[in-house]
């Protein structure tokens, strides 16, 4: 997990930024089981679609399909797992502090029947709860690359994120903060 933010923040080229960004993380793990949902329409969907708020999700599938991502023209592509693979997502913690420059798609997951189970274990990098100021760094901020999300704190995001009202909209972290 750490390799993996590592590589992103040293690809935006802000390798300065890794210890103070690395210390305010926290992980989570958690294990999932998916099933029909019972809002359905007919596609044997598990889980809607959505995007993750965190930073990194790491989702180990065991071999198993369902997850589907959302292209930029709309149409959902399968993620194929390969044998002792791992699917990482970019979520929108990580959206909002690289300016825009890394995209949290939306994703789904579906079941090949009314009946399959599906197991996933997923890995997250998440703030510290002491420490979880969203805030592009200054260098990626210029006249070609306008501010685009006001700084704010992701527990409180993830309030509005999970609240009616934030369910309402299309993008919950544009609303919440965009400028």
């Amino acid at each position: 997990m750490n390799m993996i933010h590592k590589m992103i923040i040293e690809s935006l080229g802000l390798e300065d930024h890794y210890d103070s960004h690395m210390n305010s993380l926290a992980y989570s793990i958690r294990f999932s089981n998916y099933y029909k949902d019972t809002l359905d329409d007919g596609i044997n969907l598990a889980l809607p679609s959505h995007k993750d708020p965190n930073y990194i999700s790491i989702i180990c599938p065991h071999n198993v399909e369902g997850l589907e991502v959302e292209a930029e023209n709309g149409e959902w592509l399968q993620s194929k797992p390969m044998k002792n693979s791992f699917t990482v997502l970019v979520g929108e913690a990580f959206k909002a502090w690289s300016n825009g420059r890394l995209y949290a798609p939306t994703h789904r997951v579906k079941l090949k029947s009314e009946t399959e189970k599906r197991y996933a274990v997923v890995f997250s990098t998440i703030p510290n709860i002491t420490n979880d100021i969203i805030s592009a760094p200054k260098e990626l901020i210029d006249e070609q690359h306008l501010l685009l999300f006001k700084p704010f704190k992701y527990y409180d995001y993830v309030k509005f994120r999970f609240s009616d009202e934030g369910e309402r909209v299309d993008d919950a972290l544009k609303a919440y903060c965009g400028v």
